[in-house]
């Protein structure tokens, strides 16, 4: 549920100054505690990301073709947010700019990733729409299906990769800060950003098409309710998910156009340019975290999954901590004779342990 924010096809006349003000500054407090924020944004969308990818894997119900493009599209935003990582270091260390060749393989999977989230949002729409005009389809060759939307999202984020890396052999000296955007230089740049502007045009069509295809099929008796329902859950799902993504994208790319001539009226310095526009990029990254929170409020059959695995997990830390609490008492029977007069006589001894 990602988008390719296209950030080096209009900004490098906008960030250079920038860097050239990095390059020379050294540790800087502010870009620091900017940067950490993202970084913790990210790390919060790792969680969330991954803890869907382990729910599905772990719930049957959650095993048809659009659940696995879900999960597989989390996960790819999670190794796309890992990226924020290397910046995070960098800045830490007072260096703030490395060299493009530097920067390129530490980065090239968080950039294949978010690459490959922006057409797999395209992806689920178009699975989801085949369900529904073949409701029939057999779940095998629902499968076949999955497989060639993946392989399609994957061709598309090589693609990039693939223009990335001939131009970090023409230019591998350029000086980056190390995000993922920057790595797609120039035409990559450009293929990147409008590539992904056609997908996310593409996807309300596809969504809108969906739509008035359930809306046809709506359900007519009580026998087809049920399945009405759960296919209504999981659309409502992906819509909301498909309007973040588009939420994300615009206001990343709007809020650049909007201060690139802002900031041509002003007299703000190169630091509060950048941290003004950083701050706005963390719509984004926030876009990135939530397809768990909105698969869980959204789709009863991801909240029941969800509720069960996090039952099944507190149930497991309960039993860890009982048994770590827990004191054994061992009770010893001693039995004794003593005089006639007396009788036999039992003797209790407690232990503790």
């Amino acid at each position: 549920m990602n988008a390719t924010n296209g950030r080096n096809v209009s900004s490098n006349d906008l960030l250079n100054p920038f860097y050239s003000f990095l390059s020379s500054s050294g540790f800087v407090p502010l870009l620091v505690i900017l940067i950490t924020v993202r970084t913790l944004i990210a790390s919060v969308g790792i969680v969330l990301n991954l803890l869907l990818v382990f729910v599905t894997i772990s719930n049957r119900n959650l095993h048809g073709s659009t659940n696995v493009l879900i999960a597989i599209d989390s996960l790819s935003l999670a190794i796309y947010q890992f990226g924020f990582f290397p910046m995070f270091f960098i800045v830490l260390t007072g260096q703030n700019l490395i060299r493009l060749d530097q920067c390129f393989w530490p980065m090239l999977l968080p950039v294949f990733a978010k690459n490959v989230s922006s057409a797999l949002m395209v992806a689920i729409g178009l699975d989801r729409l085949k369900f529904v005009i073949f409701p029939r389809i057999s779940s095998h060759l629902q499968k076949y299906f999955a497989v060639l939307w993946l392989i399609l999202s994957a061709l598309f984020g090589i693609s990039i990769i693939f223009i990335s890396y001939r131009i970090m052999r023409r230019i591998p000296q350029n000086l980056v800060m190390c995000a993922a955007s920057e790595v797609t230089q120039q035409e990559a740049a450009f293929v990147s950003f409008y590539s992904t502007l056609i997908l996310n045009c593409v996807s309300p069509a596809v969504y809108c098409v969906l739509a008035i295809c359930l809306y046809v099929r709506r359900p007519k008796n009580n026998n087809t309710q049920s399945l009405s329902l759960s296919q209504l859950s999981l659309f409502r799902s992906i819509f909301v998910l498909m309007l973040l993504q588009l939420l994300g994208w615009t206001s990343n790319s709007l809020s650049l156009l909007f201060f690139q001539n802002l900031f041509a009226i002003t007299s703000l310095s190169d630091l509060t340019k950048w941290a003004i526009n950083c701050a706005f990029s963390y719509i984004l990254i926030i876009a990135t975290a939530t397809n768990g929170p909105i698969l869980y409020f959204c789709s009863f059959e991801y909240k029941n999954a969800i509720q069960k695995q996090f039952r099944g997990f507190c149930r497991s830390i309960g039993n860890i901590t009982r048994s770590k609490n827990s004191r054994v008492v061992v009770i010893k029977i001693e039995q004794r004779k003593v005089g006639p007069m007396n009788g036999p006589k039992n003797t209790v001894r407690s232990d503790q342990s």
